[in-house]
């Protein structure tokens, strides 16, 4: 659609404009307070061969910064808090406040999180980390050969953990078993949906169910509009709380700084009762990263759509709202389209709003025997 061209035209416009002024302030200024964080140290030492042997400086990290410095995290049981990186390369390119997945040069970089004590914190995929018992701990970063560190410290909450009683144990992960057919890990004919428009909805509903079903990358979109929603229900193949990302939601960002338009995301075992996951739908963190939101990273790898690690998209884990099984995913608009934010000029100049849903792909699933 000619109308579609002139709106894609206008958030490359737009996104090529932001990216300049994103990284034309990331000069020296970017880790001028270094001395106050903990910089990583290069700790494979095997002398193995690595993208940091390559000759391009471009591809070279010369060091992490991790934050919040190296007070790092204080927090009381059952509560989260989000750490970053700053990622330095040798050329002098500075990506500032990373937490999972960020544009570099042609392709998408992530950096992997890791907790030293599961039994005092757990970590997601995207560096958030909530507090399970009282304790210290550090939480980790990895990205191409360095890695960094900063303490966590976990103090009780009190009411929470009777006194002298050990704190419940993290959920164990579940063993997930492949669909018998491969179609039955993204949204397929055996599902049901049910789709709430909000303002300025209408593309890609002439293509529904069809353009969600399947694996994501095909081109087909189906935009919800300011404030709507998308009930899917997962019938013959259902997500499980297993290793990791459990499930990965698809839409057609330009990056969490660029075109993001965001939704928050609730899952639930029996289509009633509901828990959202922790959603930083207007970056009150400030971290640019809109924490824990679908629509905020762009799709990578098409090929690999059920492995986190090179599909893009936006991840989820069932263990970060406890619970071990999810057989209904709502996906909220957040209505985004409003004035100060990174969607405004263009949706507004294209009439079309809300989050895109493009596909969503389970992880970790077993068949349903019901």
């Amino acid at each position: 659609m000619k109308k579609q061209g002139m709106i894609k035209t206008i958030k490359n416009l737009i996104s090529l404009f932001l990216f300049a002024l994103l990284f034309a302030g990331c000069g020296d200024g970017a880790h001028e307070n270094a001395g106050d964080d903990l910089f990583a140290q290069d700790e494979d030492g095997d002398g193995s061969k690595n993208i940091n042997d390559n000759a391009d400086p471009s591809l070279t990290v010369s060091f992490l910064i991790v934050h919040p410095s190296s007070e790092g995290i204080r927090l009381k049981v059952g509560e989260a808090g989000q750490p970053s990186v700053t990622v330095v390369m040798a050329d002098g390119s500075v990506y500032p406040r990373v937490t999972q997945l960020f544009r570099i040069n042609q392709t998408w970089g992530r950096v992997f999180w890791a907790i030293a004590d599961h039994a005092v914190a757990s970590v997601s995929e995207n560096g958030r980390v909530m507090g399970s018992s009282p304790g210290q701990t550090r939480v980790h970063v990895y990205f191409l050969g360095k890695s960094g560190s900063i303490p966590v410290v976990v103090e009780p909450r009190p009411g929470h953990v009777p006194a002298g009683q050990p704190p419940p144990p993290p959920l164990e992960g579940n063993e997930s078993e492949e669909p018998g057919d491969p179609n039955d890990a993204f949204i397929s004919d055996d599902d049901e949906t049910r789709v709430t428009y909000g303002r300025g909805a209408g593309f890609g509903q002439d293509g529904y169910p069809q353009n969600i079903s399947g694996s994501p990358g095909d081109g087909g979109l189906l935009s919800l509009g300011s404030g709507g929603s998308i009930l899917i229900h997962f019938r013959g193949y259902v997500i499980v709380d297993g290793q990791g990302t459990d499930f990965t939601i698809f839409e057609n960002p330009l990056g969490p700084n660029f075109f993001a338009e965001r939704a928050q995301v609730l899952v639930s075992e029996d289509g009633e009762n509901f828990i959202a996951f922790p959603c930083d739908g207007f970056d009150e963190d400030g971290n640019g990263e809109y924490t824990g939101c679908a629509g905020a990273f762009p799709l990578g790898d098409v090929n690999q759509p059920r492995n986190p690690l090179v599909s893009g998209g936006d991840v989820f884990d069932l263990h970060d709202v406890g619970l071990e099984e999810a057989r209904y995913v709502l996906i909220e608009d957040l209505n985004t389209c409003v004035a100060g934010d990174f969607v405004f000029p263009v949706c507004l100049a294209g009439g079309k709003q809300g989050f895109d849903l493009d596909a969503v792909a389970i992880v970790n699933g077993r068949m349903n025997e019901e």
